[in-house]
């Protein structure tokens, strides 16, 4: 996943004196969508990730006749985020679905904000964040074809700079979008500025480190470390997952 490169770079800087010049180090990462497609087809042995598999990746999985095991080794969460002037500060995860899955509401006063028009912004189906949708919102369904045709944001940075660019003044437009807590909160001060978004309460809890790791946040999930089902005891794969759930490892999680 885009946001769990960090692990990888912590990884490499752990066990290798040579770090970044180790041949095999990556210049960046697959992607969600993609890193799942090389473990399936053997490619790769194990990767990080910040969301579960998509529905198509677990279909592509079973037609491969791989079975994917997910071993959780970090707190994290589903955001979702809007402009920063934007007086709205909570939302349902009923009205969250509305917006998504029915296209439901055009004015933020719909859902208990300001008089402004709504523009909800989704993220492509070959993404990480597709995956979180279908876990806590989709149940089975999809996003609203208009949305998906009118506001996709292609990139994890771009739905980022999309909300930003949402805001209008004539009429009094504010952006809605979602993305991964640690990837927003390391992300937004550089690209938008520290005060361009803000972040959306959820049945009236905040995301932080706090309401993640305790659960009260109802969109708390994991990081995760996925290797396929069938990866021996002693595979290097599965030594890898033992160091990332070391005091050693969980140390490169922390950093």
């Amino acid at each position: 996943s885009t946001s769990t490169y960090p692990y990888t770079m912590a990884v490499y800087g752990a066990l290798f004196s040579n770090y970044g010049n180790h041949p095999q180090f990556p210049d960046s990462n697959s992607k969600s969508f993609y890193s799942y497609d090389r473990l399936i087809s053997g490619e790769a042995d194990i990767l990080f990730a910040s969301t579960k598999p998509t529905q198509d990746t677990l279909d592509k999985a079973a037609a491969a006749g791989v079975e994917l095991e997910l071993i959780p080794m970090a707190y994290d969460a589903m955001v979702f985020f809007t402009n920063g002037d934007n007086p709205a500060e909570n939302l349902t995860m009923e009205q969250i679905r509305s917006v998504y899955v029915y296209n439901a509401y055009t004015n933020w006063n719909q859902m208990g904000g300001p008089d402004a028009r709504l523009t909800p912004y989704c993220r492509n189906r070959d993404s990480g964040s597709q995956a979180q949708m279908e876990e806590f919102f989709l149940q089975g369904g999809e996003i609203h074809p208009d949305i998906q045709q009118e506001t996709t944001s292609v990139a994890m940075a771009s739905v980022l700079t999309d909300v930003v660019d949402a805001r209008r003044e004539d009429p009094l437009t504010y952006g809605l979008g979602y993305s991964i807590y640690y990837y927003y909160l390391q992300t937004t001060p550089m690209l938008v500025g520290p005060d361009a978004l803000k972040l959306l309460k959820v049945e009236g809890v905040s995301p932080t480190d706090e309401t993640i790791a305790d659960g009260s946040y109802p969109l708390a999930g994991y990081n995760y470390a996925v290797v396929r089902a069938d990866a021996p005891e002693d595979s290097p794969a599965r030594r890898m997952v033992e160091f990332m759930l070391s005091e050693q490892g969980q140390l490169c999680v922390y950093n």
